[in-house]
C-alpha cells in the first residue's frame, strides 16, 4: 500500500508537536486573560511609515479661524 519514509514520519511528528504546542500556548493565554491577569495596553504615539507629501520644497502655511 503506502510506504512512508523516515523523513515523512519525522515531518509529520514535528508538525503535530508544533500544533499541540501552539494550542497549549493559546489556551494558556486565554486562561490568563479570563482569570483577571494583568493586561498591558500598548499606545502608539507616532509612526515611522513614510508618507508621500509630508516634506515639500515649498513652505506650508496654516491659516486659523480668525484669519
Amino acid at each position: 500500500m503506502f510506504k512512508t519514509s523516515q523523513n515523512t514520519r519525522n515531518l509529520r511528528s514535528a508538525l503535530l508537536l508544533g500544533a499541540a504546542s501552539a494550542i497549549g500556548m493559546v489556551a494558556q493565554a486565554a486562561a490568563q486573560t479570563e482569570g483577571g491577569g494583568n493586561v498591558e495596553t500598548v499606545v502608539v504615539t507616532g509612526s515611522r511609515i513614510p508618507q508621500a507629501g509630508l516634506y515639500s520644497a515649498s513652505p506650508v502655511t496654516a491659516v486659523g479661524q480668525q484669519e
